[in-house]
């Protein structure tokens, strides 16, 4: 016997002054099962973390519950049958939940940022975008840029809107490199 595989017997005659040889091989009772996700998304089987993004592993004969989640999308769970010698690779990918954002400026055509990432020129309307808290940021030459932070939520139309201040660039010296700036109290960079 030996864990996940089947036990072996054969019934042996053994005769005085005589070698026996027995040949016992022993029948898998497991498989290799690969999970394939998202990036990032938590892979678990039975309750218990395996993996992020992809997982393989041989699992013993049997069921199997698989749930994979992920921040901002709907977990999907499966539940497998495993069978002894036969492999199963199983993509299995969260549903991402999607609210709306529509931004609008004045002035027009101010750049938009979304955590870090470029989005294009206001107005402007996304119709599909993950459902969580965004930091949002205008700017536009010749404005002093804005920072909004928002809360997108499922199905809704979430709206951001901002009057960017007109205003000149000011470059500020002092005696030692790194000084703290503050206007109106905020601080606003360093020299």
């Amino acid at each position: 016997v030996a864990p996940r595989y089947a036990s072996f017997s054969r019934v042996v005659d053994i005769i005085d002054g005589q070698q026996t040889e027995l040949d016992a091989t022993l029948d898998a009772r497991f498989a290799t099962v690969t999970i394939n996700s998202l990036s990032g998304a938590s892979i678990k089987v039975n309750g218990q973390e395996k993996g992020r993004g992809s997982y393989s592993e041989e699992l013993g004969e049997g069921i199997y519950d698989i749930e994979v989640s992920l921040a901002n999308h709907r977990s999907v769970t499966r539940q497998i049958e495993v069978v002894a010698k036969q492999p199963q690779t199983l993509t299995i990918e969260p549903t991402p939940i999607y609210g709306m954002l529509d931004i609008m400026t004045n002035p027009m055509y101010a750049n938009v940022t979304i955590n870090g990432k470029s989005y294009g020129n206001t107005p402007l309307s996304i119709e599909k975008m993950l459902i969580g808290d965004y930091e949002v940021v205008l700017s536009k030459e010749g404005c002093a840029t804005v920072t909004k932070r928002v809360l997108i939520t499922e199905g809704t139309q979430s709206t951001v809107e901002a009057t960017l201040p007109q205003g000149r660039e000011m470059t500020i010296r002092s005696d030692a490199s790194g000084d703290d700036v503050f206007v109106d109290g905020i601080k606003v960079g360093v020299t």
